[in-house]
């Protein structure tokens, strides 16, 4: 049985696979949630308001793309260099732009750290899930599978797609959010833990402006969050 630590797509990942393959819970010993991200509908993130044109911009990024968007390649890596590394200027701007999505915290969040972030960030990322994401996005409580509309009775056998079975999730479950995160809202955060099974804990980061990509980057986060996670990993594996 192992620890894993999750960020952003990744404990949205985790609680879908947890809840249609509840057997995997067995073999997870904890699993801990950074801006963890089930529920959407209280973002401040401005992401919410492309939701409702996202299906038509996903129908020409299908085209356009194959499926996948922003995944790495020798062409990304040099337009993000030639955009957001060549000097003070551009980190600052590029930094903004994050921080327009995510949450600004530039005391944490340093603009000398932008040149590590894209050449990291974007990995690619599928056009299904950007969907999938944009089509629960701006409703309340809602945490479901794939909406196919007019085909949903050919995947599920009805109407509507069936709402994913949170109390499935036996895995120990640790949320850590942040103040200033625009993703991962505290009253979303708070409603999904609620709903959990085995949680062993909810954390608000003591930092006000502490933002979604701090959990990542931030330049004090080993104090602010690393120390508690390795803690909670080590309780848990006595």
């Amino acid at each position: 049985m192992q620890c894993f630590s999750f960020h952003l797509a990744a404990t949205t990942i985790f609680y879908i696979m947890a809840s249609e393959r509840p057997e995997y819970n067995d073999k997870i010993l904890v699993q801990l949630s950074l801006g963890p991200v089930a529920y959407y509908f209280h973002t401040r993130s401005p992401v919410k308001l492309l939701a409702p044109f996202t299906p038509g911009l996903v129908k020409i990024a299908d085209v356009l793309f194959h499926g996948e968007l922003l995944s790495r390649s020798f062409i990304l890596n040099e337009v993000l260099k030639a955009f957001c590394t060549l000097n003070k200027a551009q980190m600052i701007f590029c930094r903004e732009l994050l921080s327009l999505i995510f949450g600004r915290d530039n005391e944490q969040l340093q603009y000398t750290t932008i040149p590590a972030i894209v050449g990291h960030d974007p990995a690619g990322v599928s056009t299904k899930t950007i969907l999938h994401n944009a089509q629960f996005i701006n409703r309340l409580n809602t945490f479901r599978r794939f909406d196919y509309g007019l085909a949903n009775p050919q995947h599920y056998n009805s109407l509507e797609p069936p709402d994913y079975n949170i109390s499935a999730i036996r895995s120990k479950v640790a949320l850590f959010y942040g103040p200033n995160d625009l993703l991962a809202n505290e009253i979303d955060v708070k409603l999904f833990y609620s709903q959990l099974p085995n949680p062993i804990g909810l954390f608000k980061v003591n930092l006000t402006k502490f933002s979604h990509l701090d959990f990542l980057w931030a330049k004090d986060v080993r104090s602010l969050v690393y120390n508690q996670l390795v803690q909670i990993m080590h309780d848990n594996n006595q």
